[in-house]
C-alpha cells in the first residue's frame, strides 16, 4: 500500500512541475478581420424534396354522348363543380357538317318518294320500286 502511495505522490509532482508556466514568446499572428451580426429570429419557409403520387379526396367517371374535339374549357384545374356544369364545348363543325349531309339525303328521299308516287299512279314503273323508295 506504502507503494501505491508513494507513486502516487511521484504522480502529482510530476503533473504539478509540467503545469508550470514559460515564458515562450509566441510567434507573431496576423489578426483576421471578423463580422458582428446580431442574431435575429426569422420564419423562412421549409422545403422538402420527395416523390409520390397525388390523387384528390374525390374522383368522378366522365361520360359522354358524343366524341369530338374540345373547343373551350369552362373550368380550371382545382375548379368547384355540380352537378349540370358545363365543363368543356366542342368544336361543332364536324357534327354540323354530318347533319348537313342528312338533312340533305332526307329531303332526297321525300322528293324520290313523291316523284315515284306519281310515276306508279301514271303506271311508269313497278310499285316494287315505290317500296323500295317507302323504306329508304
Amino acid at each position: 500500500m506504502k507503494c501505491v502511495l508513494a507513486t502516487l505522490g511521484c504522480l502529482l509532482i510530476c503533473l504539478f512541475a509540467s503545469c508550470g508556466s514559460s515564458e515562450e514568446a509566441l510567434p507573431d499572428l496576423e489578426a483576421v478581420p471578423v463580422r458582428i451580426v446580431e442574431v435575429k429570429v426569422k420564419s423562412r419557409p421549409v422545403y422538402v424534396n420527395t416523390s409520390g403520387t397525388v390523387a384528390g379526396k374525390e374522383t368522378a367517371l366522365l361520360s359522354f354522348k358524343v366524341s369530338g374535339i374540345i373547343k373551350r374549357l369552362a373550368v380550371q384545374e382545382g375548379d368547384t363543380v355540380r352537378k349540370g356544369t358545363v365543363l368543356a364545348a366542342l368544336d361543332q363543325t364536324e357534327s354540323r357538317a354530318i347533319v348537313n349531309r342528312a338533312e340533305a339525303a332526307f329531303e332526297r328521299a321525300e322528293q324520290d318518294l313523291t316523284n315515284n308516287r306519281k310515276l306508279v299512279a301514271d303506271r311508269a314503273i313497278p310499285e316494287e320500286q315505290l317500296g323500295h323508295s317507302e323504306q329508304a
